[in-house]
């Protein structure tokens, strides 16, 4: 990450706000350098005011459902029907994740089926299904993980990842969340590390960058000393 945090050192300020907006091109620990040189000079503030207006007209298209904070559809994808999937569906659900059978399809099924659900009681607006993705298991010692990736989150709660760990026989079986969050003057700030735990929700009070991998290695950390 050194060569990176030269790299950034040269830069302009509007030099490195320009690289974060196509910052998903970048390597995990180019990324870390950049969000590093942007917080060591104080940027931060311009960098989520970017986000704020993206995030205006987002809230612009929920205006039916001004009330409705977070977007159902978009939280109880996340907090509820697919939690209700990890702790209560154990043999089918997971023999999906590990591959046998399309996960993403079963899930995008769901997605529409939530929304219907959604509609017929006037809940808010309807959420595209856009960057949604399911990974391949990856082993964490003797568990297995996988990363789900949401729509971009707009509003508090609502999530960027979520990471199911689980092992061979599904007796352990664990979901951590990646969630979006503001200050007390409701700007954007890094998202918060969160866990279900069935029905109880804890915050861990570690904000991470929002980028899959980073989430991962903090998720690895939980299970460090796993054989």
């Amino acid at each position: 990450m050194q060569e990176y945090a030269r790299q950034y050192q040269a830069m302009s300020d509007e030099e490195l706000l320009d690289l974060y907006q196509g910052h998903q091109q970048l390597k995990v620990g180019a990324f870390t350098g950049l969000m590093l040189e942007i917080s060591r000079r104080n940027l931060n503030g311009r960098l989520f005011s970017q986000a704020e207006a993206v995030r205006m007209k987002q809230r612009a298209a929920a205006q039916e459902c001004p009330s409705e904070l977070p977007r159902p559809h978009h939280y109880l994808f996340a907090h509820r029907l697919l939690r209700d999937k990890v702790f209560n569906n154990p043999p089918h659900f997971f023999d999906m994740l590990r591959g046998e059978g399309s996960i993403e399809s079963y899930l995008s099924v769901h997605w529409a089926m939530l929304w219907i659900s959604i509609r017929e009681d006037r809940r808010g607006p309807f959420v595209e299904l856009d960057g949604f993705h399911v990974s391949p298991p990856e082993q964490v010692g003797d568990l297995q993980m996988v990363t789900v990736t949401f729509p971009q989150p707009a509003y508090m709660t609502e999530a960027y990842y979520g990471v199911i760990v689980f092992n061979q026989d599904c007796s352990l079986r664990r979901y951590f969340t990646l969630e979006f969050t503001e200050d007390d003057d409701g700007m954007p700030i890094l998202p918060v590390a969160c866990e279900w735990e069935e029905e109880l929700h804890r915050n861990s009070g570690i904000h991470l960058l929002p980028d899959p991998e980073e989430f991962k290695a903090w998720v690895r950390y939980m299970f460090r000393g796993r054989n």
